[in-house]
């Protein structure tokens, strides 16, 4: 789940509602020049993007994107995506030279399992295993190869089967799903979409995928399933 804050009052409120969730990521889009604080972050991760001010102590961790500035304290690790961001302090992890369009490094990065040439992800769906209504209707049926009729290869939204890393990350796309599905698919077919452009959870889109099986919405084995 995503938040996004710009102030510190909203800043508080979502640190206090998400630090336990490990899926949870607080954007931070403040004005330049006004700093927001911030102590433990919990499980959570905190990003800065645009011009924000952002002070980290504690054991926080956060991210550092596009032109912000972040001043942390000596344990705070601080995730570097940007060359234009500035960083004081803390534990750098430098991500600049990563490239996040590279489809095993985009797993890498998000953790989603690498078997051999493959990748496998996840897909929310209704209670007919069918998604995307809202622009092309497309059934997945547990065993079927689903191939995308208007595959594009870039690294932009559409085009393609848009699938996730992780469940909850699937669920951020579509909230209301009734079924979710483990699906494999090949890495040379998978076309990362950047967080910088997603604007949200992690997601990429493939020309096609083989569903494997059902699982349950947090992506634990389901009895039962086909």
């Amino acid at each position: 789940m995503s938040t996004t804050v710009t102030t510190q009052a909203e800043l508080d409120a979502a640190l206090a509602a998400h630090r336990d969730d490990p899926d949870a990521e607080i954007h931070i889009r403040s004005t330049a020049g006004v700093w927001l604080e911030i102590g433990d972050t919990g499980r959570c991760y905190v990003q800065a993007y645009g011009s924000s001010t952002v002070r980290a102590s504690d054991s926080s961790t956060v991210r550092a994107s596009d032109s912000s500035t972040v001043r942390a304290s000596k344990y705070v690790a601080v995730h570097l995506h940007s060359a234009r961001a500035t960083v004081e302090g803390g534990v750098l992890i430098d991500l600049t030279q990563v490239d996040e369009r590279d489809a095993r490094e985009w797993c890498d990065i998000h953790g989603a399992e690498i078997v051999g040439d493959t990748a496998l992800l996840y897909k929310a769906v209704d209670g007919e295993f069918a998604a995307g209504h809202s622009y092309r209707l497309t059934t997945y049926a547990v065993g079927s190869t689903v191939t995308a009729a208007d595959w594009r290869s870039d690294h932009s939204c559409g085009g393609g089967l848009h699938l996730s890393p992780h469940p909850e990350q699937a669920l951020e796309y579509r909230t209301d799903a009734a079924r979710m599905l483990l699906v494999e698919v090949d890495l040379a077919d998978l076309s990362p979409i950047p967080s910088l452009v997603s604007g949200g959870a992690a997601k990429c889109k493939v020309r096609a995928c083989r569903v494997l099986r059902e699982v349950a919405l947090d992506g634990s084995e389901l009895a039962g399933a086909a």
